[in-house]
């Protein structure tokens, strides 16, 4: 169950540093991440004051993490730390990084990782991505919006039945 997996967090956390999990492990930093959003969550759904403090430790050391290694971030890694920051100022908790500074530090890194080729397209990613340049703006966000929509509206089937307009599965 959901709260299940809310103590689960709460018992691996370090109550040090904030971390989840083993710091030295490959992909911590994407993992912690996914772990933050949970517990952003669950602070804003459950309005516990324990909830609260523990991802506020959670948003802090991802913060200090994100600033500290955001251009060796791999992609995947960076659009986790993209979605949890943001999801965890949606939530009320302070990042100390705005959602479109995060986006901006990002988002040179990510518009040439993701090249659009759909034949191995990982579309969680191209959703954060889309997301972040957004965010974003300007030049860089026009044009991704402009390759997205070309390839996405290239892709949909024209068969004259009920598969019309839609994509086949990647």
């Amino acid at each position: 169950s959901v709260v299940s997996g809310i103590n689960w967090l709460q018992r691996i956390q370090n109550s040090k540093t904030g971390a989840f999990g083993d710091e030295l492990q490959p992909r911590h930093l994407e993992r912690h991440a996914m772990a933050n959003s949970a517990m952003a969550l669950a602070k804003l759904t459950s309005g516990s004051i324990l909830l609260r403090k523990k991802a506020t430790a959670s948003t802090a050391y991802l913060k200090r993490k994100t600033e500290a290694n955001l251009r060796t971030l791999n992609p995947s890694a960076a659009l986790w730390v993209f979605h949890s920051l943001n999801e965890s100022q949606m939530c009320g908790l302070d990042s100390g990084l705005s959602a479109k500074a995060i986006a901006e530090g990002l988002s040179v890194d990510l518009s040439e990782a993701l090249d659009l080729n759909f034949g191995s397209l990982d579309l969680q990613a191209l959703f954060f991505e889309t997301l972040a340049l957004k965010k974003v703006g300007g030049a860089q966000w026009e044009d991704w919006k402009h390759r997205v929509e070309k390839k996405l509206l290239g892709l949909q089937s024209l068969a004259a039945d009920d598969h019309r307009g839609s994509w086949d599965s990647v």
